[in-house]
């Protein structure tokens, strides 16, 4: 038998949290896809910086000096054609991927299967809040 709070709970909504652990490969797998295909339509280049940070840690790729602490900018024309960059470093990185996460949902069994245009909203949310182009 239904009561009338469970009549009133049905028709509810309720937010969770989840805690997921993020490890430093799975931003690098998001970084190769983002820097290989996922935002080549719009940013023109991706530039390691010279600065202490970068310096101080060993990296081949792009993708591993974001995801071990470092940062890089990332160059694209804006609406008005002019060069502009944000800087992306691994704590943005994040919080865009919890808004993809917020915005898009996810599946708990593929967590971090993620394809070039999953990559590409992780790094606009990083760098924008929000998806700017595409």
């Amino acid at each position: 038998m239904r009561t009338t709070e469970d009549a009133q709970t049905a028709d509810t909504t309720f937010k969770v949290s989840l805690i997921v652990a993020i490890t430093a490969q799975n931003l690098e797998d998001i970084l190769v896809t983002a820097f290989e295909g996922g935002i080549t339509y719009w940013a023109d280049t991706v530039h390691v910086p010279q600065n202490k940070t970068n310096d101080a840690i060993p990296w081949h790729y792009a993708s591993d000096l974001v995801a071990h602490g470092g940062s890089v900018q990332i160059l694209y024309q804006n609406s008005n054609e002019q060069l502009e960059s944000q800087t992306l470093t691994r704590p943005k990185l994040l919080k865009g991927l919890e808004m993809f996460f917020m915005q898009h949902g996810y599946n708990l069994d593929n967590l971090m299967d993620f394809d070039a245009h999953d990559a590409d909203c992780i790094v606009q949310y990083a760098l924008f809040q929000k998806l700017v182009f595409g």
